[in-house]
């Protein structure tokens, strides 16, 4: 431009601005030669190609000739094909003039027939031939015919045809739909049954929400039976929103859906032949028969075998890494993994009272009295041979019986030696006896101090009755018992309502 424009500084001209259709400047084209034209019926490739098309599509009842007589009648392609011999453009009827021409009558769009709507089913089946599909009919329309909506025309023939339809293969699988997540344990149940394995059929429950299972087996699969299990099921964890099942007799009686009706419960059922929808109950009816059959060789019935597999899967954290037991119950269970190893963190009974502080702690080998609730006495006596918590003890008794006893039914300190016992017994007995025989005591109330009871025993109960005399303002006197054959000195209170005035 540069250049051009240097070359043309060098002469002095004036602009004049000029009218397009007044130019009529000498071209190239406008002088170059050409040979006269001698054959008057000379044929061109373009024809000679839209001729070959024509034909192309031409049936037994179709043909160049018929196409172009219904074109003329056609409404739709009739003031095609007048502006077109007229040589009018087609942008007023929305079409683009380059696409469009006429051959021996027929209007062709580029390489394509346009057909009139008379012939446009005759040209459908002949596209069908052989029963092709849609994306193959297309295809081949576009290489020979044309028409407003063939695309869809096409369509429509072909998902009408039956011998098709009957033929066709299943569509596509859907991408996997996850059923909508449950905000609160025991939401959404899903039921299915397991079996028969080994005899039993399994009734599985699962919560969609802490992958909770219950299996109970059964040899019965009735919906009665069914709703009995529910009920306790609803009893224990409450009535669920929804409930999920596939289309088995059980679920689908009309006694069942009135059961979940009356209950207020949704009752959703699977697609048949599509256990997939029910994919939660199905998925654990396969890990449960898996581990049933590899429990085969292991003892125990079937319940054993069942409790074992359900308390390993209700531990078993879940993906969000809480167990089905920490989800339902807000708290895990203890197994026999948290007694073989016991969590760092875990508080014992000893830092709870260490914090409250016992009220005593009695040591290994100290004398003590225990409460007894069978037999005559009330009280026996032993030593602590093993401290077994900070209240349990084990006390062997005087009699040499080994006892599990609370400290709160322990008292330190009391009672004598076996031995010294029986010593106090004996003279005791003695002097007591001659002296109730002199004063002429009750029986009732001498039978007390027959050979064999205890004198801890009555000394106590000698203490009681002084209190309830002395409340009751009777008269009491005091018994002074001269042991020292026996022992130094040992002082005995009794007393008599009736007698010692």
């Amino acid at each position: 431009m540069v250049r051009y424009a240097l070359f043309l500084s060098g002469f002095d001209y004036e602009i004049e601005y000029k009218r397009t259709e007044h130019h009529a400047n000498a071209d190239y084209l406008s002088r170059f030669p050409v040979e006269p034209v001698t054959n008057v019926n000379f044929q061109d490739e373009a024809y000679q190609f839209q001729v070959s098309q024509l034909n192309t599509i031409a049936t037994e009842n179709i043909n160049p000739r018929l196409i172009a007589q219904e074109t003329a009648k056609d409404t739709s392609l009739k003031e095609i094909l007048t502006a077109l011999s007229e040589g009018k453009s087609l942008e007023t009827l929305g079409l683009n003039d380059c696409e469009f021409s006429i051959q021996d009558g027929c209007i062709m769009k580029g390489r394509r027939v346009m057909i009139p709507s008379i012939f446009q089913k005759d040209i459908l089946r002949e596209l069908h031939v052989g029963h092709m599909g849609i994306v193959k009919m297309k295809a081949l329309a576009r290489c020979f015919c044309y028409w407003k909506n063939i695309d869809v025309h096409i369509e429509e023939f072909v998902k009408s045809c039956r011998a098709c339809c009957m033929k066709q293969n299943e569509p596509p699988k859907e991408t996997l739909h996850k059923w909508e997540l449950s905000s609160h344990p025991w939401q959404r149940i899903h039921v299915d049954f397991a079996g028969p394995e080994g005899g039993w059929y399994y009734f599985i429950v699962v919560d969609s929400y802490t992958k909770w299972v219950e299996v109970i087996p059964t040899k019965v699969t009735s919906s009665d039976w069914c709703i009995k299990q529910l009920r306790n099921l609803f009893c224990t964890f409450g009535i669920p929103t929804t409930l999920v099942s596939d289309n088995g007799p059980q679920f689908k009686s009309s006694l069942f859906e009135a059961f979940l009706e009356n209950n207020g419960v949704c009752h959703r059922t699977s697609a048949p032949y599509h256990p997939s929808t029910n994919g939660q109950a199905e998925r654990f009816v396969q890990t449960i028969k898996k581990s049933l059959k590899c429990m085969q060789d292991e003892r125990g019935d079937v319940n054993l075998k069942l409790n074992r597999l359900l308390m390993q899967m209700r531990r078993v954290p879940n993906d969000n890494g809480d167990s089905p037991y920490s989800l339902m119950f807000g708290r895990d269970i203890r197994s026999r993994l948290d007694a073989i190893m016991k969590h760092a963190g875990q508080e014992n009974n000893e830092d709870i009272y260490s914090r409250r502080g016992p009220r005593r702690s009695l040591e290994v080998g100290t004398r003590v009295q225990v409460r007894r609730y069978r037999g005559p006495e009330k009280w026996s006596f032993g030593v602590i041979t093993e401290k077994q918590g900070l209240l349990h003890y084990m006390v062997k008794m005087d009699n040499g019986d080994v006892q599990n006893k609370l400290d709160g039914r322990i008292w330190p300190g009391f009672g004598a030696l076996p031995i010294i016992e029986k010593v106090l017994e004996k003279h005791l007995n003695i002097q007591t006896k001659k002296y109730l025989e002199t004063n002429n005591i009750i029986p009732e109330f001498q039978h007390g101090f027959q050979t064999g009871g205890s004198t801890i025993t009555l000394l106590q109960d000698f203490a009681d009755q002084i209190n309830t005399a002395l409340d009751e303002r009777k008269s009491v006197v005091v018994l002074l018992l001269d042991l020292t054959s026996a022992f130094d000195a040992l002082d005995h209170a009794h007393y008599s309502e009736n007698s010692m005035k």
